[in-house]
């Protein structure tokens, strides 16, 4: 038998940050989401041994080994240890070969390493005759990111490529997950992505080492205050794309992530700043990095008519630009 998977990862406009425990536990957070159309693809083969081989084209590495048992499972994101612990958690009783390709390089800030465990778990949910609903799905890929592997994150990347949609979520405390489809005109959702432009700036560190010190400083007052106001940002950021203001919209873009450097000044560079700076003289209203930040993918926000002169801009100044679609359907097995 041999199965498919694809899950799609996200770009976020508002509110990264405030989905992280303790902050959610004890205040509440809300992000403003799209999946778009880059996936990560999982390809299984049922075979007739007890012997398993997992291949990455994302990290050109494939492991075999005789039986289950003797599969063994760190807690590093950045080898085969994530796909491994899915595998362990599900036991299956037979053998099998999965193949593993992104089109998103890992590291990246559009959450791919909740893609990927979205993608795989929900193949082995279809040969458990699907048991699990999109929001567990997305829950079991969280509590085996940050619980097996010890890596520090918030919830919107495995709800976001388990749901698909352009939503607005709130996060209530540990798995109490809101997920709220954003009800917009189809015409503004379409304006909103033409004046949208996405790019790869070049490859970060793993995500869990700088979040870990965001989490770290969330028992300070002036740190709270900062999440609090990243999280009013992102309910005016919807808002504002009810009514239309696009402006406003793109101004809060930037107003937002300056914020969140404020939070954690170690989460820019000067790279990401000139960028910002060069789109901003060429036509950009907003701008932000995705993810946890350093590097990886950023989005523009753009003055109509002006997107193409940041592409150009942009790319001349070394980054490659990505096209997208919006992704509505979440992850999909066949």
């Amino acid at each position: 038998m041999i199965i498919k998977s694809r899950a799609p990862v996200r770009i976020y406009f508002g509110g990264g940050g405030t989905d992280i425990s303790p902050y959610t536990e004890e205040y509440g957070g809300a992000v403003l989401n799209t999946a778009i159309s880059k996936y990560a693809y999982t390809t299984l083969r049922t075979n007739e041994e007890n012997k398993i081989e997992i291949t990455s084209a994302d990290y050109n590495k494939t492991i075999t080994v005789d039986h289950i048992s003797h599969l063994d499972a760190g807690n590093n994101l950045d080898n085969l240890d994530l796909i491994k612990a899915i595998i362990k958690k599900f036991y299956p009783e037979y053998g099998f070969e999965i193949f593993l390709r992104g089109d998103i390089m890992p590291n990246s800030g559009l959450g791919n390493s909740a893609s990927t465990a979205v993608s795989i778990i929900s193949l082995f949910n279809y040969l458990n005759k699907n048991k699990l609903n999109n929001k567990q799905i997305a829950e079991l890929a969280f509590q085996i990111e940050t619980n097996d592997l010890k890596n520090v994150g918030g919830r919107q990347d495995q709800y976001a490529a388990s749901f698909g949609g352009f939503n607005l979520m709130e996060f209530k405390g540990n798995d109490n997950v809101i997920v709220k489809q954003v009800n917009i005109k189809k015409e503004t959702v379409m304006e909103l992505q033409k004046r949208l432009v996405l790019a790869f700036i070049g490859k970060r560190e793993p995500s869990g080492n700088i979040l870990k010190s965001q989490q770290d400083s969330y028992s300070k007052r002036d740190k709270i205050e900062l999440l609090d106001y990243l999280k009013k940002n992102t309910y005016l950021m919807h808002d504002y794309l009810k009514e239309e203001k696009f402006e406003e919209f793109g101004k809060l873009l930037s107003n937002s992530w300056e914020k969140k450097v404020e939070l954690n000044p170690n989460i820019t560079t000067q790279k990401i700043e000139a960028l910002r700076d060069i789109a901003s003289k060429h036509g950009a209203i907003g701008s932000r990095n995705m993810g946890a930040g350093r590097g990886g993918h950023m989005i523009f926000f753009c003055r109509e008519g002006r997107e193409h002169n940041v592409r150009n801009a942009i790319e001349q100044s070394g980054a490659k630009i990505v096209d997208f679609n919006m992704d509505n359907e979440g992850v999909q097995v066949w």
